[in-house]
């Protein structure tokens, strides 16, 4: 286990962050921009008592706010499911969130939290995790729907299904 004085400034952000406002928004963009940028809830395992969240594919700013949103309405007494329809979140449309697939539990995603529960929090995986989506605004499809658009779709890893290996 690390004491305070040996985590790293990054490490002691996220801890000072979720011990004053509950939670940490973590947020990963590509430099080539070739990968969806994605933000992430640390904290919401412990404050809440609940899952973490993950939002893909739209501004750093939006996805902060939107995650903001989400423990806000936890917080009032909403308990997180599979297929959750979340109104209020982005305005003008209902996002929907999905259980995050063990296998994309990972470093690619979420590592921060990962780090949180298991050395702050002293606690064995699993962590779980849902994927807050978001349907298109010109159609309103949800990534899995047959008419989303295809910048939708791309905008979104599908982390509910199992990640698929590099062939």
């Amino acid at each position: 286990m690390v004491t305070p004085e040996q985590r790293t400034a990054y490490e002691q952000n996220i801890v000072s962050n979720v011990e004053t406002h509950g939670w940490f928004c973590a947020s990963v963009f590509d430099p080539d921009g070739t990968d969806p940028a994605f933000s992430y809830s640390v904290g919401f395992a412990r404050t809440l008592g609940c899952a973490e969240f993950i939002v893909a594919g739209l501004s750093g700013e939006l996805m902060h706010a939107m995650l903001w949103k989400v423990f806000r309405q936890i917080k009032a007494g909403a308990v997180p499911a599979d297929r959750q329809r979340w109104t209020g979140v982005l305005d003008g449309f209902e996002c929907e969130s999905r259980a995050m697939h063990p296998t994309n539990i990972d470093l690619n995603y979420l590592n921060s939290a990962r780090w949180f529960w298991a050395e702050k929090e002293g606690r064995a995986p699993p962590l779980e995790a849902f994927q807050l989506v978001w349907p298109g605004s010109r159609d309103g499809f949800f990534p899995w729907e047959e008419g989303c658009s295809a910048e939708v779709i791309a905008a979104q890893p599908p982390l509910w299904e199992p990640n698929q290996p590099d062939c």
